[in-house]
C-alpha cells in the first residue's frame, strides 16, 4: 500500500526535472498523470471483480509487476507518448491494484464497528513511507537524475509488494478462522456465548440493507450517483494540488528541498489525518468526516492562492498540513461509505465502478489545472475551480447519506446502550420523550435458556426481552409475526443468543412509531392463549425498540 500509492505520488517529484530536460508544456507533461488515471478508470471495475473472484493474493502482485514495469521502461522515454504509456498507463494505471482502490475492495470485510479508524491505520502506511521515500527520491533525483529514481521505485515495488502479498494477504477474516473486528469464530469458542453482550444493530434502512446489490440495481439508485459525483470532485481537488504543488513552490522561489519536504509533510501529517478522521467518522458519521476532509482541501487552496502575495515558508507548511491532517481523511472513508451503502457479495465490483469516477476526477484535476495555467499564466482560476470541487463533494456525500442506511459503530453502540438501559430500568415512553402504542411479544416455545437465567421446571420468572427493529413494524389484527429477540438481565445486558417470538395481535395496534398512549397495557393473545402483560415502545434515532415484561412459567 505504502509503495503502491507513493509510486504515483512520486510523479510530482519527477515532473520538474522532466520539464527541464524535454522542454514540454506543463499541460502536456502533466497529461501523463491524467492518462494514467484514465487507464485506472478502465482497470478499476476489473480490480473489484478480480478481488471478488481471486482475492488480493493474486491481484496485488499483478499490480506490482505493472507498476515496476512502467517505472523501468520510463527511463527510456524520449517523447510525451512514451511517458504517457509508461508512467501513465503502466505505473499510474497499474497502481490501482495495489493502492486505495485495490485495498478498499476487501479491507471493509475485516472491520465493522471501527471500520473508519482501522482502514485509516492501514492507509496511514502511505504517509509513513512518504516520510522516508519522498526525501530519498529527491536526493536521488538531485544526485543521480530522475531515471535512477525510477529504477529505485521499480526495485522496491518488486522486492517488497509482491512477496508480502503472496505470503500474508487474505480476502476475508474467515480465511483465518476469524470474524470481522478480529473476533474468534463462535463455533470454536462456544463458551464465549455465555458472556453478556450488548445487542448492536447498525442498520437504519432495513429494506436497503437487505437488498442483494448488483451493478444494475446500484446504477438505478440516486445514492450511487451522488456518491459517484462526490468521489469525482474529491479526487479532482486532491490530485490537482498533489501533481502541481512541487512546481508551484519552485516557481515561487522555494528550493527543491523545501518543496520535497512539503510533499513529505503532506504524507507525514496524513498519518494522523487518516487515523483521526477515520476514528471521528466512526463516532459521528461518515458525512461529518468527509466534510472535514473537504474543508481541509478548501483551506489548502485558499493558502495556495495567498502564497504568491505572501510567499513565506510558514504558509507552505500550513498548506501541506491542511492536506494531510484533514484532506487525507478522505482515503479511509471511500471504502467505508461504499461498504455501508452497497455491502454484499458484489461489493468489490460495485466499488470498482465507483472508483471509475474517482479515477476520472483524479485524471481531470491535474490536466485541467495545467491547461488553465498554460492559458492564463497563473493558477488562480485553476485553484478556485478546485476549491469549488471540494465544497461540492461534501454536499454530494450528505445527499448520498450512508448514515441513513447504516449507523457508524459509535452511534450504533450508543443507541444499543441507551435502549438496554431503558429496558433495564423499565423506562416508559415518557422517560425518553417518545410515545407509542402497546405491542407485546411472548416466547412461542417456553423461556429462553441463558447462562444467568434460572429455568427450573415450574418456576415463575419475570423475564425481560428486547427486540430492535430498524424499520416500523406493522401488525394487523389476528396476524402472527416472528422476530428474533434477546433476553436481558437486570443491567440490560444480553444473556442468550436470541429466541424466536411469535406475536399474535388481538386488536389493531397500528405502527410502532405512531402516536399512542404511553405505558399502555394490552391483552396478549399468543396461540389463542390470552394473557395480560405490559410493554413499552421506545424510539431512539431511526430505530425502534420493543421491550416487554412477562411472567412466564417454565415447562
Amino acid at each position: 500500500m505504502a509503495i503502491g500509492v507513493n509510486s504515483r505520488t512520486a510523479f510530482s517529484l519527477l515532473f520538474p526535472p522532466m520539464l527541464n530536460e524535454f522542454g514540454w508544456e506543463r499541460g502536456i507533461t502533466a497529461g501523463a498523470f491524467s492518462v494514467g488515471f484514465l487507464a485506472s478508470v478502465v482497470s478499476a471495475p476489473f480490480t473489484g471483480i478480480l478481488v471478488d473472484r481471486y482475492g488480493p493474493r493474486v491481484t496485488m502482485p499483478i499490480g506490482a509487476v505493472l507498476v515496476a514495469s512502467g517505472m523501468a521502461l520510463a527511463t527510456y522515454a524520449q517523447t510525451p507518448l512514451h511517458v504517457y504509456l509508461t508512467l501513465g498507463v503502466l505505473c499510474v494505471g497499474g497502481s490501482v491494484f495495489i493502492s486505495y482502490i485495490g485495498h478498499s475492495s476487501f479491507l471493509p470485510n475485516w472491520f465493522v464497528r471501527r471500520r473508519g479508524m482501522a482502514i485509516g491505520i492501514a492507509f496511514s502506511g502511505v504517509g509513513v513511507a512518504s516520510i522516508v521515500l519522498m526525501p530519498l527520491l529527491q536526493v536521488t533525483i538531485d544526485t543521480q537524475g530522475w531515471r535512477s529514481a525510477c529504477w529505485l521505485l521499480a526495485l522496491l515495488t518488486l522486492l517488497v509488494v509482491v512477496p508480502l502479498n503472496i505470503l500474508f494477504q487474505r480476502r476475508h477474516p474467515q480465511d483465518l478462522g476469524l470474524q470481522a473486528d478480529g473476533r474468534v469464530d463462535a463455533s470454536d469458542h462456544a463458551a464465549g456465548a455465555a458472556r453478556p453482550q450488548l445487542v448492536v444493530d447498525a442498520v437504519v434502512d432495513l429494506r436497503w440493507a437487505q437488498t442483494d446489490w448488483t451493478l444494475p440495481l446500484a446504477f438505478r439508485t440516486r445514492r450511487y450517483w451522488w456518491c459517484a459525483l462526490g468521489y469525482f470532485t474529491a479526487l479532482y481537488a486532491w490530485y490537482a494540488v498533489q501533481v502541481h504543488q512541487t512546481k508551484v513552490l519552485i516557481d515561487l522561489q522555494f528550493s527543491s528541498e523545501q518543496a520535497a519536504f512539503a510533499l513529505g509533510l503532506v504524507g507525514m501529517t496524513g498519518i494522523v489525518g487518516q487515523i483521526s478522521i477515520g476514528a471521528l467518522s466512526d463516532r459521528y458519521g461518515r458525512e461529518w468526516g468527509w466534510t472535514l476532509s473537504c474543508a481541509g482541501y478548501m483551506a489548502c487552496y485558499a493558502l495556495l492562492l495567498q502564497l504568491p502575495r505572501t510567499p513565506n515558508i510558514e504558509l507552505v507548511y500550513a498548506m501541506a498540513a491542511m492536506q494531510g491532517l484533514l484532506g487525507y481523511g478522505i482515503a479511509p472513508l471511500f471504502s467505508s461509505i461504499g461498504a455501508e451503502l452497497f455491502q454484499g457479495r458484489r461489493f468489490g465490483a460495485i466499488f470498482g465502478t465507483l472508483s471509475v469516477w474517482s479515477g476520472l476526477g483524479a485524471g481531470a484535476g491535474p490536466w485541467i489545472t495545467g491547461a488553465l495555467y498554460d492559458i492564463h499564466g497563473d493558477y488562480d482560476l485553476a485553484f478556485l475551480l478546485a476549491l469549488g470541487a471540494a465544497s461540492l463533494s461534501a454536499v454530494c456525500i450528505w445527499m448520498a447519506g450512508p448514515g441513513r442506511v447504516r449507523m457508524v459503530g459509535g452511534r450504533a453502540v450508543r443507541r444499543a446502550q441507551a435502549l438496554a438501559a431503558a429496558a433495564g430500568a423499565g423506562a416508559t415512553d415518557d422517560a425518553l420523550g417518545v410515545r407509542g402504542p402497546g405491542i407485546a411479544a411472548i416466547p412461542a416455545s417456553g423461556a429462553p435458556q441463558g447462562p444467568r437465567l434460572p429455568v427450573r421446571r415450574g418456576d415463575i420468572n419475570q423475564l425481560r426481552f428486547l427486540a430492535i427493529t430498524p424499520t416500523p413494524v406493522r401488525l394487523q389484527p389476528g396476524s402472527v409475526t416472528t422476530l428474533r429477540v434477546h433476553a436481558l438481565d437486570r443491567q440490560g445486558l444480553v444473556i442468550d443468543d436470541g429466541v424466536e417470538f411469535a406475536w399474535r395481535i388481538s386488536a389493531h395496534t397500528g405502527r410502532v412509531d405512531s402516536v399512542g398512549a404511553a405505558g399502555r397495557t394490552v391483552n396478549l393473545r399468543v396461540h389463542e392463549d390470552a394473557r395480560p402483560g405490559s410493554i413499552h415502545v421506545v424510539t431512539l434515532g431511526r430505530a425502534r425498540a420493543v421491550s416487554a415484561e412477562r411472567a412466564v412459567e417454565i415447562v
